[in-house]
């Protein structure tokens, strides 16, 4: 069963913090394990940020949060650390309602 890493977290400027989050695709979370992703944004709120990232096992998910260079470009991108939480969920079920 796959799982999801849910993140919470507020950014200082959005643009500019997408900007890496682009950036560092084909070299923190491809290597890393990201098997698909998504970014949604609080529309009352623009600096609050939730990424969705789909790993093929708990511990690649694990192992992706603790790179120590993923640390590194959060702080770059402007991630406010005091508001990052980070949630692990196993998939249980998933496909068309009613599959």
């Amino acid at each position: 069963m796959r799982t999801t890493a849910t993140i919470h977290h507020r950014v200082g400027d959005y643009d500019a913090w997408k900007s890496v989050y682009d950036e560092i695709a084909p070299t923190i979370q491809v290597p890393g394990g990201v098997l698909d992703q998504a970014v949604l944004r609080d529309p009352a709120d623009p600096r609050a940020v939730v990424v969705i990232h789909t790993f093929a096992s708990p511990e690649a998910a694990q192992a992706f949060v603790a790179r120590e260079d993923l640390k590194a470009v959060m702080a770059r991108a402007g991630v406010d650390l005091d508001t990052f939480r980070l949630e692990m969920l196993q998939e249980v079920q998933s496909g068309p309602p009613g599959a």
